[in-house]
């Protein structure tokens, strides 16, 4: 597949040619001039994109390394298997935008709108993102290996199967959201928010969970050895059959958990 020429063109015409163009075909088109412009697969790397209007988008393939889209309007674009490497999204509105084994490794992402994306299989180690809204994505399956998401809203997100090995959580908020079989070896996850969180069977080898609040958490068959639960509160959290070898409960808050079977 190839870009759509007369697409790219317009976008080398700069950010208000490019956002009048889109305006205008809605006007002379308006059945056509709903469907968005295709740059699948285009050239883009290095580009600065900044006020252009990317609503919608097709940019499936394309190379967008080192391209600057902070602050840009990227809602519902298609940026599937899109390379991002060390892209600059900050502050970029990408909800509901398709992200799905997309190559985001040291990208910016930090204060970025990504409620209900789709990231599943998509590589985001060592990437940037701080206070990011990442409530009800799709990170099914997702790379993010030593990413920094301190502060970050994770509320609701899908994330099972993922690895945050290494990775900063620190305060994050991770209510209700599901992370069964995710692995989270060594994760900073102080002061983090887990309330009703799903870590079935979830790997937790050496995290820091100091302050981490648990409450009803599900970690049913969880590897917790060798993590640090210091003032964690895990009231009613279901820890069945869960592995805490020579985990640090110190001073936890443990009232109506669940403990059967655990392994200590």
């Amino acid at each position: 597949m190839i870009p759509n020429i007369h697409a790219v063109d317009r976008l080398n015409d700069g950010p208000q040619a490019w956002n009048d163009w889109r305006k205008s075909r809605k006007r002379s088109h308006p059945h056509h001039g709903n469907h968005p412009p295709d740059l699948s697969q285009a050239a883009l790397a290095g580009l600065d994109l900044r006020s252009y209007n990317l609503k919608g988008v097709n940019f499936r393939g394309a190379n967008l390394s080192h391209a600057n889209l902070s602050n840009t309007q990227l809602r519902d674009a298609n940026l599937s298997q899109a390379n991002l490497y060390r892209a600059n999204l900050r502050g970029a509105d990408l909800h509901e935008a398709q992200l799905d084994s997309a190559y985001l490794v040291a990208a910016n992402l930090c204060e970025a709108n990504l409620q209900r994306a789709t990231l599943t299989l998509a590589n985001l180690q060592r990437a940037q993102m701080e206070q990011v809204d990442l409530s009800w994505a799709n990170l099914n399956r997702a790379d993010l290996r030593h990413s920094h998401l301190r502060w970050s809203d994770l509320n609701h997100a899908q994330a099972s199967d993922t690895d945050w090995s290494g990775a900063s959580l620190i305060q994050a908020s991770l209510n209700y959201a599901t992370l069964s079989r995710a692995t989270l070896c060594q994760t900073a996850l102080e002061g983090a928010y887990l309330y009703r969180c799903n870590l079935y069977c979830a790997n937790l080898e050496q995290a820091y969970l100091t302050k981490a609040y648990l409450a009803e958490a599900i970690l049913v068959k969880a590897n917790l050895s060798h993590a640090l639960l210091c003032w964690a509160n895990l009231v009613k959290a279901n820890l069945t059959q869960a592995n805490l070898t020579q985990a640090n409960l110190d001073y936890a808050q443990l009232r109506s958990a669940n403990l059967s079977d655990v392994i200590r």
